[in-house]
């Protein structure tokens, strides 16, 4: 792979250093996340990712910060696996009760200067703003309070990240994220990930995301084992969010390039490079299907031409029967060649295949997986530079 910065992990790594198995403390996370930045990798990472209910730690970080007359820092402790260390919004309110009511307009501007200051490798912004995700696992109620207290702070907001809480049907979803979430936020470059059930809300959950501004979240991991979704699980959802047209982001358990069998846990753990090339081969399987059904439907309209003209009505129904059976198949077959992909540990193999994407189909499979959630950014540098996909300038891997 030639050049430090290679196409396909630009933006990829969002640092969870806060969440498990990390746990890191939040001064500590703040001058890493700040190092990794600074750093020649620093295009490779996203924002620093912590929970909504940290806004009330950050805004004590950044009085302390300014007291001692340090830079200005924007980041925050966050929340466990399970929901986070105090009430969600408790340490919000706090934070938002410290400043005038912002309002959607200063909401919208703290996002537009964020996204402005954000140089084209994918660096830190500018102005000592951290680039900051927020998660909300109990669902979306907290989340203008949250835009309000992020609005007074100086941080650049990147992302949302938002639970579906159990019994919220997707068009109430909806309705709550229009209302909490300025239309203006997005454009100027803020993206809403719903993290998706893995039940049977998942399907219709996804369908309601198709068109819309907001964008899916997989959860792929966790502290214990049922946490995991395996490689037909993973396909399937994968497969489904690609023909909504729905770009997705994963979370949790994806501490390493390749599939892998956890040595201490046991766990079976997703390898980030696997899942994007899961998200190629769900691209082009949906390209195919949609060029196959094209067929069909030209297929289709001469058959009922036929029929209209006196030709045999069950000639034309058997066609109909055998297209949708293809179909069926066909997409069978594209979840069982997603699934192989997942369960690949060969590295030689798996770093074949993603130099063999080239710059299109990269930039298509990353449209897709935006990116992924790692309590470590230098694990998965190192495993990188390990496959020969990932070079220090100067030639140091």
């Amino acid at each position: 792979m030639t050049g430090p910065l290679p196409l396909f992990a630009r933006g990829m790594l969002d640092d969870a250093a806060v969440f498990p198995p990390g746990l890191a403390p939040l001064p500590d996370a703040v001058v890493a996340h700040r190092g990794h930045e600074a750093a020649w990798y620093g295009g490779l990472v996203g924002p620093l990712v912590i929970a909504g209910s940290a806004l009330g730690e950050l805004a004590e970080v950044l009085r302390a910060d300014g007291a001692a007359g340090g830079p200005a820092r924007g980041s925050g402790d966050g929340d466990s696996a399970a929901g986070g260390s105090g009430a969600e919004g408790s340490a919000a309110g706090g934070a938002a009760a410290a400043v005038s009511a912002a309002g959607g307009a200063a909401v919208e501007a703290s996002v537009a200067g964020g996204a402005a200051a954000v140089s084209a490798a994918g660096g830190s912004a500018a102005g000592g703003q951290l680039r900051l995700a927020l998660t909300f696992p109990g669902g979306p109620a907290r989340v203008a309070e949250a835009l309000e207290a992020c609005a007074a702070l100086p941080v650049s907001l990147a992302a949302l990240e938002i639970a579906v809480p159990e019994g919220m049907e997707p068009g109430e979803l909806l309705a709550a994220l229009d209302t909490a979430i300025p239309e203006a936020a997005e454009a100027a470059g803020l993206e809403v990930f719903v993290e998706i059930p893995r039940d049977a809300r998942r399907d219709p959950l996804l369908a309601a995301l198709a068109g819309t501004r907001y964008r899916a979240k997989f959860r792929t991991g966790g502290v214990r084992a049922e946490l995991y979704p395996d490689e037909a699980e993973l396909a399937a959802a994968v497969l489904v969010a690609v023909e909504a047209g729905v770009p997705f982001k994963a979370t949790a358990g994806l501490h390493h390039a390749l599939r892998n069998t956890d040595p201490e846990t046991g766990f079976e753990q997703h390898g980030f490079l696997n899942l994007l090339l899961a998200a190629d081969a769900a691209g082009r399987a949906t390209e195919e299907a949609a060029a196959d059904r094209s067929g069909v439907a030209g297929e289709t309209a001469a058959a009922q031409a036929a029929d209209q003209a006196g030709a045999d009505r069950a000639s034309a129904a058997g066609a109909g029967e055998a297209a949708a059976a293809q179909a069926a198949a066909d997409r069978t077959g594209a979840v069982e060649t997603i699934r192989d992909l997942l369960a690949e540990r060969d590295g030689a193999v798996v770093a074949g295949r993603v130099r063999e994407l080239g710059p299109e189909r990269t930039a298509a499979a990353r449209a897709r997986f935006t990116s992924f959630g790692t309590c470590s950014v230098t694990d998965p540098l190192t495993e990188l530079a390990g496959l020969g996909l990932l070079t220090e300038p100067g030639g140091a891997a």
